[in-house]
């Protein structure tokens, strides 16, 4: 919807799982600009040279092969095309993920699977700002702009919105207010009950200290990254 929405001509979204393309798939049943294919970050239904922009919005740490997946993406763009770029930063807040900071400070290896998991929840990687412009500068890029986003958070927010939040919310178990208070694209409107709204804004207190870009060698979530091709 976000893309669509843009007005820049066709949007083309790529979906490794079936299930999840389909869903997207109903999601744009109004939007005769978008569509969604199935296929693969190293492997793009695209022909060469085929379009203007891409959006790989933490998608890096879940392919096996990123360099290829960038190789790809430079395969399909036009000379001069952007990528816009986003992975879990390596050089995280002990905030957001305080189960794996503090294991890493000891050396331990990080916890991947269940609600300890933290900021490595499905996650093959993160990455540190010079290996991610390595990455992209063998794969055909110039980084144009790095940005570091998302210092502060409560503690353990990775672990209450994606250990615990998130499966709940997909079990379907969820009251129906209080989906449509976290729904982030915009439900958290005047249909929902004021008490879900106060608490998901309770939640989101610590964003307002929160810049678009924390400047280098400072622990942010995420790591970002304008591509051009060149």
């Amino acid at each position: 919807h976000y893309y669509a929405a843009l007005g820049q001509g066709r949007v083309v979204g790529i979906e490794r799982d079936r299930r999840i393309a389909e869903l997207a798939r109903r999601a744009l049943a109004n939007e005769p600009a978008a569509q969604v294919t199935v296929g693969s970050a190293t492997a793009l239904p695209l022909t060469g040279a085929s379009v203007a922009g891409i959006v790989m919005s933490e998608v890096l740490e879940h392919v096996e092969d990123d360099a290829a997946a960038l190789r790809e993406a430079a395969r399909v763009l036009r000379p001069g095309g952007s990528v816009a770029l986003t992975v879990p930063h390596g050089l995280y807040p002990w905030l957001w993920d305080p189960v794996n900071r503090t294991r890493e400070r000891f050396g331990a290896r990080p916890v991947r699977d269940g609600a300890l998991a933290g900021i490595w929840a499905g996650h093959l990687r993160l990455y540190a700002e010079a290996e991610l412009k390595a990455l992209a500068e063998e794969a055909g890029f110039v980084v144009v702009e790095v940005r570091r986003f998302g210092r502060w958070s409560w503690p353990f927010a990775h672990n209450l919105i994606y250990g615990i939040g998130k499966p709940w919310l997909e079990s379907g178990k969820v009251p129906a207010a209080l989906a449509r208070a976290v729904d982030r694209r915009g439900g958290e409107g005047a249909s929902s009950p004021s008490a879900w709204r106060a608490l998901r804004a309770a939640f989101l207190w610590p964003d307002r200290y929160n810049r678009d870009d924390e400047g280098p060698g400072v622990p942010t979530v995420n790591l970002a990254m304008w591509l051009r091709k060149r």
